[in-house]
């Protein structure tokens, strides 16, 4: 999509894939949502470009304040980029906190220009939602948000942690939860 700073122009097409059908819309390149869609998408296209960004290997079960949470790591490895790198923000999900520990300022991290790698030490814990409703209808237990800045703006990237994690993580749940 962003293979140059040139916006698209009409004729522009839209394909929509339902499980029924598939249905091609034209759009007005003009259109204020298409152009959003266009700069999100370029925006992120040019950070998995400039850094590559993933939970470490290794998962620790400890406590903090008494609650059972998973210590990880968050790895970033430097691409095509050679500025500075910010994480700004973590962002859990319905069920499963995700913290920079100790607790930092902002930004969380700096990857330093001339650094090849960087690594910032995360807690996963419960938000303690341990509700039938919220345990049982949760879709996107594992999906966390990780704000990044390469100098232009926060872009947010969205990670999934390995399965086996997954299953550590779900420990962490039904422990705070008095379930496990």
């Amino acid at each position: 999509v962003c293979t140059s700073s040139t916006r698209p122009t009409d004729p522009v097409e839209a394909e929509v894939v339902t499980p029924d059908s598939q249905l091609t819309i034209g759009l007005a390149a003009s259109d204020v949502l298409l152009e959003k869609l266009w700069d999100e998408d370029c925006a992120r296209q040019r950070l998995l470009d400039a850094v590559d960004v993933a939970f470490g290997e290794t998962w620790t079960p400890t406590t903090v304040d008494g609650a059972p949470v998973l210590r990880g790591t968050l790895v970033l490895t430097r691409g095509s980029s050679t500025d500075a790198i910010d994480v700004v923000d973590l962002d859990g999900s319905v069920l499963l906190t995700l913290d920079a520990t100790p607790p930092a300022g902002t930004p969380l991290l700096t990857m330093p220009a001339s650094a090849p790698t960087a690594s910032l030490s995360i807690d996963v814990g419960s938000t303690l939602r341990c509700d039938g409703h919220s345990l049982g209808e949760s879709k996107k237990t594992y999906v966390f948000d990780v704000g990044l800045d390469l100098g232009d703006g926060r872009v947010d990237l969205t990670l999934q942690p390995p399965d086996d994690a997954k299953k550590q993580m779900y420990d962490v749940i039904t422990k705070a939860c008095g379930l496990g």
